[in-house]
């Protein structure tokens, strides 16, 4: 995997990268670019080793004038411990990180083809709506929701309250030209997923995903509350929302007038 983020400053890796559980993230909302942060658990680099025992990530960053690099190198046998280089200047036009997985523990098909692509372009759809200038290219093909979509309706449900705070949400449910598993995602603000739940809906070749979008979702999964449907009671309305707006291939319009 290559991205051309910021990269991870020498200094934070020392910090956090030995750390389990740790991040810079969590007392970060904003990347330099102005997109929202996520991986703020400090679980995603071991989620690497799930597909090989060996992950190494090297990563450029600007130290003033210049674009410096380093290397970290990680064993699924020694998960506490991180191997960090030395940095030094680098010859690379830009900023960013490349995540390298070695010892690959089987054959993953599920990683490849059509269906891998139709995966990562329901994930991902709406976050790159909300950010159009991210580009994600799986395998080298361009992911673009456009291509696969068939209809985007957009809702927007009444406020999430919880305690003394009230929180917005929306519903957003796309219809697909291909076949899809029909899906549930939960979302925070930015459109980023950060759980699934699967409808049971019966509506022949009706193939789409409804996405639930609201602070509220990302304020659950930083409290870890988000998986466990009973810790949640606020979001029985947006998810009783989700499950009946798409009862079939014309949505009915909003009850509640459409998101801005």
């Amino acid at each position: 995997m290559i991205d051309n983020g910021h990269g991870m400053d020498y200094q934070l890796a020392e910090e956090t990268f030995g750390h389990l559980g740790g991040s810079w993230k969590k007392a970060k909302v904003w990347t330099p670019g102005g997109r929202v942060l996520h991986g703020k658990e400090g679980c995603g680099r071991f989620k690497a080793f799930a597909l090989g025992t060996l992950v190494v990530w090297s990563t450029r960053f600007r130290e003033g004038d210049d674009i410096v690099g380093y290397t970290l190198r990680g064993d699924w046998n020694h998960l506490r411990e991180f191997d960090l280089s030395d940095f030094s200047r680098v010859k690379a036009p830009t900023t960013g990180t490349d995540v390298e997985i070695r010892n690959i523990l089987k054959e993953f098909t599920s990683l490849e083809g059509d269906r891998a692509i139709q995966v990562i372009t329901e994930q991902f759809a709406l976050y790159l709506r909300q950010y159009p200038a991210v580009r994600i290219i799986y395998n080298g093909t361009l992911i673009d929701p456009k291509l696969l979509e068939e209809r985007v309706t957009d809702y927007r449900l009444p406020k999430i309250k919880d305690h003394d705070k009230s929180y917005p949400a929306e519903l957003t449910v796309i219809e697909w030209k291909n076949e899809q598993e029909r899906a549930i995602l939960l979302c925070d603000a930015s459109g980023f997923t950060l759980h699934e739940v699967k409808p049971q809906i019966h509506a022949a070749g009706f193939h789409f995903t409804a996405y639930v979008k609201s602070d509220y979702i990302r304020a659950l999964n930083d409290r870890t509350l988000l998986t466990s449907e009973d810790n949640h009671p606020g979001l029985h309305q947006p998810l009783d929302a989700a499950l009946d707006r798409p009862r079939a291939p014309s949505p009915p319009a909003p009850a509640q007038g459409p998101a801005p």
